[in-house]
């Protein structure tokens, strides 16, 4: 079956994003310029890319076919201008160590792909996380996609047990969960987003004003009397099992 090359324009913001395809390339390269050249759209990352397509294939086809690249970053950028700067051949300004690795390397053009098709979600993940808080995302919560829990990044608290200057954070609805070091700020946010790529600032506030998060802070207080020896394994579950019952509202609140 014939194929045909499709030139397409994304236009994405850190809420909202859109994508037009063209007849000719012509055509696209002037609208891309003039997208460029329009302030208003300052804030905004503007991509050309090309996308082979059936050449039988109806517009409304197209259309969807074309919109899906852009969501699943499937598309090798052209020409790209991220904010008020243009990058460099096409490269996203903020990259992921994998995603480097895998453009810098000499592989095989159907094996680069595959790559490129499984790391592209981390990403553009890391992509926009960083793009949107200008490359320092401090404390900015991100979601898990599947999943009620939470990360952030923030300065470690530096022991004689571990000397790493940054870490990840994370919680659920009932409390904080655990943390991992790591040696840089940008190890740790790449880290972060894949396993959390879902933008969540305000989180932290939202969730801690629950009363399954009092609820998780009781069980956590408890669980620590248990680790210090203070009462047994018979105790700490009695005690949990107080906390858990107690209602508020209509709802259960539940910490296991």
């Amino acid at each position: 079956m014939a194929k045909t090359q499709v030139p397409c324009i994304a236009i994405e913001s850190c809420d909202a994003g859109e994508v037009r395809w063209y007849i000719d390339g012509k055509t696209c390269q002037q609208k891309f310029d003039a997208l460029v050249a329009d302030n208003t759209l300052n804030q905004s990352t503007i991509t050309r890319f090309e996308l082979t397509v059936d050449d039988d294939l109806d517009p409304d086809r197209i259309t969807r076919i074309v919109d899906q690249a852009m969501w699943d970053m499937d598309y090798v950028p052209l020409q790209r201008r991220q904010g008020s700067e243009m990058a460099d051949n096409g490269k996203p300004r903020y990259q992921t160590q994998q995603w480097m690795r895998i453009h810098s390397g000499s592989l095989e053009e159907g094996f680069k792909q595959h790559l490129i098709e499984q790391e592209a979600p981390q990403q553009k993940a890391f992509s926009d996380l960083m793009e949107r808080y200008a490359g320092n995302p401090v404390g900015i919560e991100c979601r898990s996609a599947s999943r009620m829990a939470w990360a952030f990044v923030c300065p470690n608290v530096q022991t004689e047990y571990s000397k790493m200057p940054w870490r990840i954070q994370s919680f659920d609805e009932n409390g904080m969960v655990g943390h991992e070091c790591y040696k840089t700020f940008l190890d740790a946010v790449e880290s972060m987003v894949g396993n959390y790529p879902v933008q969540d600032a305000g989180a932290l506030d939202r969730v801690a004003a629950t009363p399954a998060w009092t609820i998780g802070l009781r069980v956590q207080e408890v669980r620590d009397l248990l680790n210090r020896g203070l009462i047994g394994f018979a105790e700490f579950t009695n005690r949990c099992r107080e906390i858990c019952n107690v209602r508020t509202g209509e709802s259960q609140y539940e910490a296991f």
